[in-house]
This record gives structure tokens, C-alpha cells and sequence, in this order.
């Protein structure tokens, strides 16, 4: 694992406007039995990974590299750009779960609703150049919805880690599985990844998704096998 809060720094420092998914509060559960297995890895497991706090736990659907100190109308004008490309798009369903030890930290995929995600980037991404310009936010060449439970902090030997998060249990219950969610929303706010206090938000705007019995239904029926 390397570590993120070294290579990824933005620079300057400070805030930048995102769109966000913010988790449901069984996503939030599933992400703290995992927190909660970090200390079988390590004892000193807290020097070498930084946990998303679960107020902050997100997927990100897009962004832009600029302060937001220098735009002070950014979340206000991107609101509204957004909420006029999600138009008509409606709430859907996904999973989410298991972890997954990657290079920069832990994170959850995001699974089941891989068009519905590219679609909703597509849309996001759109309003992001509305507002910041056309270089802004461009097109990735592969879409993997996730989210990040924990960064890295230093350089180092995960070989375990995966082991330990695979055997995840809090006392007396069963190992973790997917989760349900339905994305039903986004939230334009202004992010800061590299905060002192760890990753999170002090403004967010929230555009909602169409809803439909559909949706719901997906949902509450929803296999986690």
C-alpha cells in the first residue's frame, strides 16, 4: 500500500467541488465491521491507515481540481447545472461490499448498477463542464463505482490486510456481505480530501433522483448472495 496522503495532495490545498453519493446507513455499518477488524491486522494499524469518517463516506461521481476559495459561487451554480442534467433520471438500486485492499487504501465496490453509474457520471460530468469549462472533468475510459473507507499513510507491506478484512466479523456474528443501497441522490459539496481532521465536507446541496416504486422494490428485494 503506498501512501495516498503523500502522492495525491492537491496543491494548493483546501476544498474542491464534487458530486457525490452519500451512503445509506447500512453502508455505513458495513464499512465500520470492517474498521473494526483493523486492529487483528496490527496493533499500530491507525499509523498506517487514515479512516474515512462515516459522516464522509461517499462514492464520487465527479469532480474538478480548483479550489473552491476561488470560486465562490462554485457549489450554487454547479447545484443547479446538476439538478437540470439529472432531469428525469430515476433512483436505482446497487450493492455494496465486499472490501478490497487496493494501492492507495481500503475501499468497498460498488456492484450491480454499472450502467446506472456511468450514466449518472455521464450527466454529472456534463454539468461539471457547464460551469468550469470543457477541460474540466473529462471522460474516463472505464467507469468502477466505489468507496474509500480508509487512505493509506505510509508505504506498506498489505500482504495480510486483504486476509484480515476477508475474515471481518464483529463478536459473535457472521463474516460481512453486500449491502443494499438505493441511490436516490446526490450531494455537490465542497470536499476536501486532505483535511486535518480527515476526509469530509463543510457544505453540501442535495439534488434527488426521480422515485419510483421500481427503484424501491429492486431494493427490498434485492439478493446479497
Amino acid at each position: 500500500m503506498r501512501n495516498f496522503l503523500r502522492d495525491k495532495v492537491w496543491s494548493p490545498d483546501g476544498a474542491r467541488p464534487h458530486v457525490l453519493v452519500p451512503v445509506t446507513p447500512s453502508v455505513a455499518a458495513l464499512a465500520a465491521v470492517y474498521a473494526g477488524a483493523l486492529p487483528a491486522w496490527r496493533e499500530d494499524w491507525a499509523e498506517h491507515l487514515q479512516l474515512v469518517p462515516p459522516s464522509a463516506l461517499h462514492v464520487t461521481v465527479a469532480w474538478v481540481d480548483q479550489p473552491i476559495a476561488t470560486a465562490p459561487t462554485a457549489l450554487a451554480d454547479l447545484e443547479q447545472a446538476v439538478s437540470e442534467e439529472l432531469t428525469g433520471m430515476t433512483a436505482f438500486p446497487a450493492l455494496v461490499g465486499p472490501a478490497t485492499v487496493v494501492t492507495y487504501g481500503v475501499e468497498l465496490y460498488v456492484l450491480g448498477a454499472d450502467d446506472d453509474f456511468a450514466e449518472l457520471g455521464r450527466r454529472c460530468r456534463r454539468a461539471v463542464r457547464a460551469v468550469f469549462g470543457a477541460a474540466a472533468a473529462p471522460e474516463p475510459a472505464r467507469t468502477l463505482p466505489h468507496l474509500a473507507i480508509a487512505y493509506g499513510r505510509n508505504d506498506i507491506d498489505d500482504t495480510t490486510l486483504g486476509r484480515t478484512l476477508t475474515a471481518a466479523a464483529a463478536p459473535g456474528q457472521p463474516r460481512p456481505v453486500p449491502v443494499e443501497m438505493l441511490v436516490d441522490q446526490v450531494l455537490v459539496a465542497d470536499m476536501d480530501a486532505f483535511a486535518a481532521a480527515g476526509p469530509g465536507w463543510s457544505q453540501a446541496l442535495p439534488v434527488p433522483l426521480d422515485h419510483c416504486e421500481r427503484a424501491r422494490a429492486d431494493v427490498e428485494g434485492q439478493a446479497l448472495d
